[in-house]
């Protein structure tokens, strides 16, 4: 989700100091003659950030009010919303409706019914909710949602919340959920966002998935005066606070020193670095599954250089899923499977290196049943396309709703050969080259047509021309069902697509 593009068009009158019985919270220098209006922008990002633990671990009030909040009063509880209708609206599907008043009820759960909301049918409303396959001005194509709340004093007169669906990918269940409860939180208060990049107000979908954590609740509640209840805490999933700097002692220096070089390979750091990065490096932990998923990740060392550092994010987004961790390290246990953590660093000259292990650390490998596994991520903007497959995590979707589009083919209906070519075909009617450039995407397909990875393999091309490979990727979804390995049930099949600047694919 994009940076802010915040804008305040107010004038400041008289100072005042005022306290609000509502938050408890003592506010200077406000203007009681001004209204503003507050736009907050919010969509994939085409940039990557450094992962910095916030200073304050328990909320991040002070970030998001900037000092001067704005809410919703008690007398305008309940809140009443307008889904605008979506009449012609390109890829709309009324499960998309159904999920965002999931998220209403979801914000209504955390905060013990201090905030409810009322679908009208007509306005006036409080919270107007539109889809729109057309950009709004100043949205750019990575956009999923854009936000603009009307305030006076301390008080929020209006919201106008815009999901856009012109990327069939960000309407993927899981991810329009995410996207529905950031836009949501901006309408309910939280105009700028989290520097937590597990936080849904993060500005970024991000690689650990974002669902309300400990740290949305409670500055919600320091914004409306509630305590969240015990309950609700004890189901709320906390960011996790373990990532060490050290490889676990049953991963050996030697198994660590090989994996360092397989996953140097797959990161082709090469094609990522940005100009003005050399002679820099960076210190990274990853918590990884059996099968290369990334369930947390942090930049534990920062090598002073923010470019520097988006260029190995990007590369590390960019690459999922990793190499699998040595066979035999990773076992059950009775409370779900293990996550391996590998701590690396990463040098300009596209070097990695496992850090050594330290004789006093005492975790081998960690357990994290409660982990939510990430979400397959398709390019450096960072796009969800894939579901999670994690077990035993919650959700507020109704099981069953109906995809976007069904698969147009039954993998009984075409061999590996059929597929391939049906494939790339689907892909090279949509290829519109217009600058040179060439570029092998790994295309990796579910068994419903759906997107699971798309990784870039080789590359001589520029960003822009590997985003607009990848966008026809996109735009092609959902691809024919790949045939089904003999005895699987859920598995992956890759394509290479070679896109070349002066021909199709």
């Amino acid at each position: 989700m994009e940076p802010n593009s915040y804008s305040l068009n107010h004038n400041f009158g008289i100072t005042e100091i005022l306290v609000m019985n509502q938050i408890r919270f003592v506010v200077a220098s406000l203007s009681l003659l001004s209204l503003f209006l507050v736009t907050v922008q919010s969509g994939n990002s085409a940039q990557t950030m450094p992962l910095l633990m916030p200073q304050h671990k328990d909320n991040y009030f002070m970030e998001t009010t900037l000092g001067h909040p704005s809410l919703w009063f008690p007398k305008d509880i309940p809140l009443k919303v307008y889904l605008n209708p979506p009449k012609g609206v390109q890829n709309y599907q009324p499960y998309m409706a159904d999920i965002l008043k999931n998220c209403l009820k979801e914000y209504e759960r955390v905060s013990d019914g201090k905030i409810k909301f009322q679908i009208v049918e007509k306005p006036p409303f409080d919270i107007q909710v539109s889809f729109s396959f057309k950009l709004l001005p100043g949205a750019s194509r990575w956009d999923s949602g854009w936000t603009t709340v009307q305030t006076s004093p301390h008080h929020i007169d209006k919201a106008n919340i815009t999901i856009f669906t012109h990327t069939k990918a960000w309407l993927e269940k899981d991810y329009l959920r995410e996207v529905c409860l950031h836009e949501l939180g901006h309408a309910l208060g939280l105009h700028n966002h989290s520097p937590d990049p597990h936080d849904v107000m993060y500005s970024k979908c991000m690689i650990v998935p974002q669902v309300l954590t400990i740290r949305d609740v409670n500055t919600l509640a320091l914004l409306y005066d509630f305590k969240p209840s015990d309950v609700v805490l004890a189901n709320l999933p906390e960011y996790c606070d373990h990532i060490s700097t050290a490889v676990p002692r049953r991963f050996s220096q030697v198994q660590a020193d090989e994996y360092s070089q397989k996953l140097a390979e797959k990161l082709n750091l090469a094609r990522w670095l940005a100009e003005g990065t050399q002679q820099r490096s960076c210190d990274l932990s990853l918590l990884l599954d059996g099968s290369g998923n990334i369930y947390n990740y942090r930049i534990t060392r920062r090598s002073g250089s923010v470019a520097f550092d988006n260029s190995i994010l990007t590369a590390l987004v960019t690459s999922i899923p990793l190499p699998k961790p040595p066979d035999g390290i990773l076992s059950k246990s009775p409370s779900g499977s293990r996550r391996i953590l590998f701590s690396f660093t990463v040098t300009s000259d596209g070097k990695v290196a496992a850090l050594p292990v330290l004789d006093d650390q005492a975790t081998e490998i960690i357990p994290c049943a409660q982990a939510v596994v990430a979400l397959p991520l398709i390019s450096g903007q960072a796009t969800t396309v894939a579901t999670s497959t994690a077990s035993g995590i919650k959700t507020a979707i109704p099981a069953g709703q109906t995809p976007i589009t069904a698969p147009k083919e039954t993998p009984q209906q075409l061999d590996d050969l059929q597929w391939t070519a049906k494939v790339k075909q689907l892909v090279k009617d949509r290829w519109q080259p217009d600058e040179p450039g060439n570029v092998v995407l790994g295309l990796g397909v579910k068994q419903d047509g759906k997107i699971a990875h798309l990784v870039v393999k080789q590359s001589i091309s520029d960003v822009a021309f590997m985003r607009a490979a990848m966008d026809t990727c996109l735009e092609a979804e959902p691809f024919p069902a790949p045939p089904a390995p003999a005895g699987a049930t859920e598995f992956v099949k890759e394509v290479e697509i070679n896109f070349d600047g002066t021909s199709t694919p």
